[in-house]
């Protein structure tokens, strides 16, 4: 009798544990916090024939603002105004173990346009935001990226585009933002990428180190009575190539002269790695190749006691570079200091360049 209770036990605790449900979780990237303009709605509907429940948890710059266990009836459906709840809300994670519960979130603007995408279940490394351009209407383009881990994520954000009719195309920019926890980068894309022209933007693919981030692409026309939002695709295989640079520098260490050179260059993240090549030096041919690298922040690049040795007609020299250079679309800037080491002494100057891609 005994065994026989044990057993039943066994196998009672068993059934139990296959019958609990799992945790289950889903996110809103963007709310419209702030913004009396928008009204932002969350639609769950029921497929299971039972009421179910579920946890809404809503943040303003990373911190909590509301959190609540509702409800939804069984074959129901609920609607919830987002802004109602906390009208600064800009994010929200949701957890429930119903897995028939679908989440929706809703934007109507005060000028009409309705806009809507199913919340998003899964957090990525490299996500994809796409845009639209079958249609006159989208007049601009934007995003909004959020971090929904638990520490800052820096953010690389790469502008994709100039192909047609699905020809090559190229990355056009690139910027390394810092999204805090449960917060989120979000404009249009030319916060980011302001010489990048609308009609050549054709994604943005946001890269960080850890499977944190999700997000939507927002376009639409300039009344916000027409809108289009997409969740963010993620963006298998995407490797950003290296871009390359035709470059014009004036150099000032013992008098003033050109270097013209050509620059490969990328950016990984929040650091940067770039070859240079001379091609003239003050008129006369002149072949060099310097290795640079170095931290990568927003638009800017840091270059900090980079040493090269090369060897000049006048015999061997050590080369030392400080200074920082600045990308903005197909152009670049750069200035900073530079030293010249040989047997004859040690010289020291300046130096400022411009670029542009190729």
């Amino acid at each position: 009798m005994k065994k026989l209770l044990v057993v039943f036990l066994i196998v009672f605790a068993g059934l139990s544990q296959c019958g609990s449900a799992s945790a289950l979780t889903t996110y809103i990237p963007h709310i419209t916090g702030g913004e009396p303009n928008w009204t932002d709605y969350l639609q769950v509907n029921n497929n299971a024939p039972s009421a179910a429940s579920f946890t809404l948890a809503l943040y303003n710059n990373g911190t909590q603002v509301y959190s609540q266990v509702l409800s939804v009836g069984g074959l129901s459906r609920s609607l919830i105004d987002l802004k109602g709840l906390n009208p600064n809300a800009e994010t929200g994670i949701i957890t429930y173990t119903e897995p028939g519960l679908v989440f929706r979130v809703s934007y109507q603007s005060a000028s009409g346009g309705l806009a809507e995408f199913k919340t998003i279940d899964a957090l990525g490394t490299e996500i994809g935001l796409y845009f639209s351009d079958f249609t006159t209407f989208v007049q601009w383009k934007g995003l909004a990226v959020a971090n929904m881990g638990t520490t800052s994520a820096q953010v690389t954000l790469y502008a994709l585009g100039g192909s047609s009719q699905g020809s090559g195309g190229s990355v056009l920019g690139s910027q390394t933002v810092t999204v805090a926890p449960r917060d989120k980068a979000v404009g249009v894309h030319s916060a980011w990428f302001s010489s990048v022209p609308l009609s050549q933007i054709e994604s943005i693919i946001a890269v960080t180190d850890s499977a944190s981030i999700c997000g939507i692409a927002i376009c639409g026309d300039s009344a916000l009575s027409r809108l289009l939002f997409t969740p963010a695709i993620p963006a298998v295989s995407f490797d950003p190539q290296a871009s390359q640079w035709d470059v014009t520098c004036s150099v000032n260490l013992d008098g003033v002269f050109p270097v013209t050179a050509d620059l490969v260059l990328s950016v990984n993240g929040v650091l940067y790695s770039a070859q240079v090549t001379t091609k003239k030096i003050a008129g006369a041919d002149e072949v060099h190749v310097v290795t640079l690298s170095g931290p990568f922040s927003g638009s800017t690049g840091t270059v900090t006691n980079q040493v090269a040795n090369i060897t000049t007609p006048s015999g061997p020299e050590t080369i030392t570079l400080n200074g920082s250079f600045t990308i903005n679309g197909n152009s670049l800037t750069a200035s900073g200091t530079v030293r010249a080491q040989g047997s004859w002494g040690t010289s020291n100057g300046t130096f400022t360049a411009t670029g542009t891609r190729k």
